[in-house]
């Protein structure tokens, strides 16, 4: 069975937690709030930043680190830049947008890249 996992950036102290994405209205009904229950006996929650929640993808990098949606990933070839992208889900698929405009499918790439920051924190290393 496929894996329903969510990473988000802690508003009390900046910290990322991995676990269940919740949507929850906001007792006064003036809007809703967004938390991560993390995957462990004591299922704490914790508010998040709604703009850094991203779904685990079921993939992981040449590091093995787990990739989410939001990613930012580059792969080398002689200590070069060949494709630096961010991840994305789109059509039904995850894939990685390219710099350069181009774009794959993640499955196929995954393990040839590295995970080098994302957008939430790093966008910069998406310009030119």
């Amino acid at each position: 069975m496929r894996e329903y996992l969510f990473h988000g950036k802690r508003v009390d102290n900046s910290e990322w937690v991995e676990g269940y994405y919740v949507k929850a209205e906001k007792l006064d009904k003036s809007g809703y709030e967004h938390f991560i229950i993390e995957e462990n006996a004591e299922g704490s929650s914790h508010l998040v930043y709604l703009e850094s929640v991203g779904q685990y993808t079921g993939m992981k990098d040449i590091k093995e680190q787990r990739i989410f949606e939001g990613d930012i990933m580059e792969t080398s070839i002689g200590g070069l830049i060949s494709h630096r992208g961010v991840v994305e889900f789109a059509d039904g698929s995850f894939g990685l947008r390219c710099t350069d405009g181009s774009a794959y499918f993640l499955c196929f790439v995954a393990g040839n890249y590295a995970i080098i920051g994302n957008v939430f924190e790093n966008a910069d290393l998406l310009e030119g």
